[in-house]
């Protein structure tokens, strides 16, 4: 509920809106005369000109449309094209805020907009359009602009035909460009850009599939998207995704048919996939291996160091740091951040907490005592676990670093040509290579009564990100002259606030099925 309260001139959001509906309903009861002449009024005043041409193109568009609709009903009203657009770009970004804008200026409905959505063509597959706006637009854009990174994913959908009528077809069907097969879609993998030096990000295809995408056919798109990306003028360097089975399966196929190609013409190897003449480095989104690492903590031992590490000493502080009450140390730390059946696993910053600098000091200063402040005993493992926290916590901030998250003394940072990250990551690559899980619960395990030393897929996708992160920055620096760059640029993070908004669009709907799927991606596409 909110308060409408007025301190010092300050409004709050309630009292703002009823003020504009105020002064929007008076200027309405105003006379068409009174209010003609005061639009002249205004037009010919030399300062209100020159402010008006100091305005961007959307703005004085904006301004326009109200300019020209005084007078006339909401149903009297006709929008151009481009004002259209302006009005679809608001409402996408916010329906519920764009209904609000609706009560105090004239807007196109949101009827008027679905029409206009609807007459976008964007089929599944890789889309010319798409493709032609980006060449346009890469014309002027200088070479560290054009640097990029492909990333893709798959995204859940509610299995569900549905006719469209405009288009005579029924949507709902597996459909991967080339092919459409009768078979229910559940999933869709989508694919986008995103920009290594400059922030910018394009969505630019996606493939209806049945469960995941088997990985001969993730080659197929992955060296068909790349070709058309390399022909619009961009530089793709990188390859994001997260260690899906079928997608590590494409990747080492990409990966065998390149040092095969290389072995014959006598080339040397770098580690990257060459794919429509385009060198690319695969990154592994550090997220998700970061949550794969602490899943595995969860219910295995680490052999750290040729230590053992275990997720119980971290149980241990946090029930001793609960018993501090208001002055604990780490007031972060909840159950849904430690205890296993209450942790949430899809949260990257649940497991950045947990793994955290904090967390390794409260490990290393209990390791220091006989026992907690609960009594209870510290184990011997406590001061590698405490080792083995501070290594996670350094080895996310390594690859995680952006312009807003920058600290001090800490990796979270760019990166520069005599940073310490490139001899962080070659320590790091070395150390995660004799990493090992101690396996005790599997079938395996207790069909044998035995303990299994195991490597598990996010300690590999670690080594394979950290090298592909040294390569490009020595490519950036090297070859495209850059002081510095910032790691946390390339990751999956725009592609999975993607799927948010596509779920959030026009109401909550946690797994759309394929038409809305559509509708909303060719609403955020534009």
């Amino acid at each position: 509920m909110f308060v409408t309260t007025v301190t010092k001139n300050v409004l709050t959001s309630s009292c703002f809106v009823k003020k504009m509906k105020k002064q929007a309903l008076s200027v309405k009861n105003k006379s068409f005369n009174d209010r003609l002449a005061g639009a002249k009024t205004l037009s010919q005043d030399s300062s209100f000109q020159r402010s008006f041409s100091m305005m961007n193109k959307h703005a004085q568009n904006f301004i326009m449309m109200q300019i020209k609709s005084v007078g006339k009903k909401q149903k009297g009203v006709r929008f151009t094209n481009d004002e259209k657009l302006l009005a679809l770009t608001l409402m996408k970004e916010s329906p519920k805020g764009y209904r609000l804008l609706q009560k105090i200026f004239k807007l196109p409905s949101k009827r008027t907009l679905n029409r206009l959505a609807e007459m976008i063509t964007f089929g599944v597959g890789i889309n010319n359009n798409i493709f032609q706006l980006i060449e346009r637009r890469a014309l002027n854009w200088d070479i560290k602009k054009k640097l990029c990174s492909i990333v893709f994913d798959e995204v859940a959908l509610t299995p569900h035909l549905t006719y469209v009528e405009s288009k005579d077809e029924i949507r709902g069907f597996k459909d991967l460009g080339s092919q459409t097969f009768l078979n229910y879609a559940d999933h869709a993998l989508v694919f986008m850009l995103r920009g290594l030096c400059s922030n910018w990000k394009q969505p630019i295809c996606y493939y209806f599939c049945e469960g995941t995408t088997s990985a001969i056919e993730v080659k197929r798109i992955v060296q068909e998207v790349v070709a058309k990306v390399a022909i619009s003028g961009l530089v793709p360097i990188a390859l994001v995704c997260d260690q899906g089975t079928t997608f590590r399966s494409a990747l080492k196929g990409l990966r065998e048919d390149t040092e095969q190609r290389r072995n014959v013409k006598g080339e040397h190897n770098d580690g990257t996939i060459e794919v429509s003449g385009q060198r690319l480095s695969v990154i592994f989104d550090p997220p998700h291996l970061l949550k794969g690492l602490r899943n595995n903590f969860l219910n295995k031992n680490l052999i750290f160091n040729n230590s053992i590490a275990t997720w119980d000493d971290i149980l241990t502080v946090y029930r001793a740091d609960c018993q501090l009450g208001h002055t604990r140390m780490n007031k972060k730390l909840t159950d849904h951040h430690v205890i296993s059946a209450k942790i949430k696993k899809m949260k990257v910053s649940v497991a950045a907490q947990v793994l955290s600098e904090q967390t390794s000091a409260m490990l290393k200063y209990t390791a220091l005592f006989d026992t907690t402040v609960g009594g209870e005993k510290v184990s011997a493992t406590m001061k590698t676990t405490g080792d083995a926290v501070e290594f996670m916590d350094k080895l996310f901030d390594s690859v995680n670093g952006t312009k807003r998250n920058t600290k001090k003394g800490k990796l979270r940072g760019p990166v520069k040509p005599n940073s310490k990250h490139f001899e962080f990551w070659r320590e790091a690559t070395s150390t995660i290579k004799n990493i090992r899980f101690v396996d005790s619960a599997s079938k395996r395990a207790k069909n044998n009564k035995k303990e299994y030393l195991v490597r598990v897929p996010s300690l590999d996708g670690w080594v394979m990100t950290l090298k592909s992160f040294e390569r490009i920055a020595n490519l950036l620096f090297t070859k495209y002259h850059l002081k510095y760059f910032y790691p946390g640029l390339i990751n999956q993070d725009p592609l999975e606030n993607f799927f948010g908004r596509i779920r959030t669009i026009n109401y909550r709907n946690g797994n759309p099925d394929c038409y809305r799927f559509v509708n909303a991606f060719k609403l955020l596409c534009y």
